[in-house]
């Protein structure tokens, strides 16, 4: 006899349907949030500049200049330059009291510069207001106003009368006075006897000698302060 085949088993449902896995928690990042700028309070005081540096030096030296050239003769001349060693006397000269750092020029309407560069005790301003001869002096005869001798000024070319100062109510000129080596300004020659003007932290050159001229005070700054000056009836502070 023929054993019947055996009827198939019933199918599990649950063993065909796929193996379902526990669902994957994202876990969400914090937010982060932009960073606050917080603004900071504006300042009470003013920034120091070198601008109002500039114009508080001004404030404060000008009328210690009137007071100084009220004090001397226009035609004194009070010399911080250093001076020249002189031969030993029997009868040594009285010593002098201190000179000023100013070197005061002859003058009635002043302008104030100062030679920056030119090295160790030179003067903290030059005032002057008639035309002045920068060079090397050599005696009592000198022809030169300005004495460039202590600062090196022979090794480096410079004339006995090498170059003029020539100031007018709103401009200072620089005159090339035929020296051998020549001047220039910002590094460009200028032309002899040919008045050029020159600004303020203009580049002088006169021969081989460099210095940046820095223009302190000019006539109208002057003016001003000696105005202002006679309204407090003090010193401009």
């Amino acid at each position: 006899m023929t054993t019947p085949d055996k009827p198939p088993e019933p199918k599990n449902p649950e063993s065909d349907e796929p193996e379902t896995k526990p669902p994957i928690k994202i876990t969400p990042e914090p937010e982060t949030k932009p960073p606050i700028n917080v603004t900071p309070e504006a300042e009470t005081a003013p920034r120091h500049t070198v601008q109002m540096d500039e114009q508080r030096l001004r404030r404060r030296m000008i009328p210690m200049l009137l007071k100084k050239v009220a004090a001397s003769p226009f035609d004194e001349v009070v010399d911080s330059q250093p001076a020249e060693a002189k031969p030993i006397t029997e009868k040594p000269e009285p010593k002098k009291a201190a000179s000023s750092s100013f070197l005061i020029l002859p003058s009635r309407t002043l302008w104030v510069v100062n030679f920056d560069g030119l090295g160790a005790g030179a003067p903290q301003g030059i005032a002057f207001a008639s035309e002045i001869v920068l060079g090397i002096a050599s005696g009592s005869d000198s022809p030169a106003d300005f004495n460039l001798k202590p600062y090196g000024a022979t090794d480096k070319g410079v004339s006995r009368r090498h170059a003029m100062l020539r100031p007018t109510n709103d401009k200072l000129y620089l005159i090339d006075l035929k020296s051998t080596n020549g001047c220039s300004v910002n590094g460009k020659a200028i032309k002899p006897e040919e008045p050029t003007e020159v600004k303020h932290n203009d580049l002088i050159g006169l021969g081989a000698l460099t210095f940046t001229l820095r223009v302190m005070a000019s006539p109208q700054d002057v003016a001003e302060a000696a105005e202002e000056e006679s309204g407090t009836g003090g010193m401009v502070m």
